[in-house]
């Protein structure tokens, strides 16, 4: 199912939807969600596989399709 952007609340209401799905792991801090773009930031690998598998089966229960030509995973930070 494709979401009409086109108008005017649909970004409004697409946030609030992506929000109510992850809400539990916005509020713990896991996550960070803006629109369709998704932080995990971990601590340990064990830690980030074990969020992202919680995210992408959250994200499937829900209908959702993320474009994996557009992702990128366990990227370090450089500090």
């Amino acid at each position: 199912m494709k979401m009409p952007f086109g108008l005017k609340n649909m970004p409004a209401r697409f946030q609030r939807f992506v929000n109510e799905i992850l809400h539990d792991l916005i509020r713990n801090g896991d996550i960070v969600a803006y629109m369709d773009d998704f932080l995990v930031a971990t601590e340990t690998l064990e830690n980030h596989l074990e969020m992202l598998d919680h995210v992408f089966s959250l994200l499937v229960e829900n209908k959702l399709e993320l474009r994996l030509s557009n992702a990128t995973y366990m990227k370090r930070s450089n500090s």
